[in-house]
């Protein structure tokens, strides 16, 4: 077919369909919640071409799962599930072809067993594929034009591009809980190394973690800043790997000499992490082996930050590592008990560490030691 310049109507037209993906995209970037970035794409999609019921397909397992789903009847939809390849949805995820059904009852394609099983009467589709990199994702079916007309070319833009969308973010999430998935392995191993270097220190990079992670929930802080926060705290001694036995080992109290090679232990630990994959993931982490031993008056090191500088990361690991430390079996003395390590801990507010970082933490531990009390 011959190009031919567009008309202001259809000009217009595609104006209005690129809106609404910009519109999307604005939405989208306001969550990481996948499911709900589905819900988004699909109600959008469905306002922009009409439609009376939609379903967003994800493909899994060789099956086609309705990964959102809007309409009538459309809670009795989920559950239910496609074959690979089977239904109108199935044949698009496969051949990546959209396809325009003005009447489903004639075509042989159409899987009529779900509106047997919702209740639904499907009588016109369009169905997109959903695909990025030649991978497969799923498909985005629209059904049923609420003005009872046909699916139109306009129709098909507007879901052929949100449907890019969905399989861009589908790919990159599947990509990113895998790479999270890994690190979190790689973190676990890397710790249980460190701590088995030491009898001292044993258990005390999950200590710190488990009590970095209940300072970050008593903040506020997202599903996501907590995990950061626990994988961040598990290794913010890593770098004590690079510190010879005998300066890590010493019994005896050290010299200057050692101290000095001891206080390196961040910075090698920062160095560690960068040779670590995925980088994206793993930069979210350093901050807190790098700064944990800056202090809130400035006077710490490797740096010399001070205040809010220090990233957030660091001024709870600070405080967590400094609590374990002190009610934990000491090489060159006795440990503290729980209320004096936490009355230390108190008196350090605004010189080593964060008042509010303080505050948060020993008002839930004594809380949680209350609790428990009765």
């Amino acid at each position: 077919m011959s190009e031919r310049e567009q008309s202001p109507v259809e000009l217009r037209q595609r104006i209005s369909e690129l809106e609404t993906v910009l519109e999307v995209g604005r939405e989208i970037t306001s969550t990481l919640d996948v499911d709900r970035i589905m819900d988004l794409v699909l109600d959008a999609c469905m306002g922009a071409v009409n439609a009376e019921a939609g379903t967003l397909w994800i493909l899994e397992d060789a099956h086609l799962l309705p990964l959102a789903v809007r309409g009538p009847k459309a809670d009795r939809l989920k559950g239910l599930k496609l074959k690979q390849g089977e239904g109108l949805a199935g044949q698009v995820c496969e051949n990546r072809e959209p396809v325009f059904v003005e009447d489903v009852t004639r075509d042989e394609r159409w899987a009529k067993r779900f509106d047997d099983a919702t209740g639904f009467i499907t009588r016109s589709m369009l169905v997109v594929p959903l695909f990025t990199d030649d991978i497969s994702v799923g498909s985005l079916q629209m059904i049923n034009k609420l003005d009872s007309s046909l699916f139109n070319e306009s129709d098909l833009r507007i879901s052929t591009d949100l449907a890019a969308v969905s399989a861009k973010i589908i790919v990159n999430s599947r990509i990113h809980t895998q790479q999270r998935l890994l690190l979190d392995t790689t973190v676990r191993m890397l710790a249980s190394v460190l701590d088995a270097r030491d009898p001292y220190t044993r258990g005390h990079s999950e200590r710190v973690s488990k009590h970095a992670l209940l300072i970050a929930g008593e903040l506020g802080l997202s599903p996501e800043e907590q995990g950061v926060i626990e994988r961040a705290a598990l290794l913010h001694d890593i770098g004590k790997i690079a510190i010879p036995e005998e300066v890590l080992l010493d019994a005896n109290p050290l010299d200057a000499k050692a101290w000095e090679q001891i206080n390196k232990h961040p910075s090698l630990g920062a160095n560690i992490l960068f040779q670590l994959e995925p980088k994206t993931l793993i930069r979210q982490l350093w901050a807190g082996t790098l700064y944990h031993h800056e202090r809130y008056d400035g006077n710490g090191y490797p740096v010399g930050l001070a205040g809010e500088d220090i990233p957030l990361v660091a001024r709870i690991i600070a405080v967590a590592n400094a609590f374990d430390n002190l009610v934990s079996q000491q090489r060159f003395g006795p440990s503290k008990g729980i209320e004096e390590a936490l009355e230390e801990i108190e008196l350090c507010a605004g010189t080593y560490f964060d008042p509010k970082v303080v505050e948060v933490f020993v008002n839930s531990t004594r809380a949680r030691r209350t609790g428990v009390a009765r």
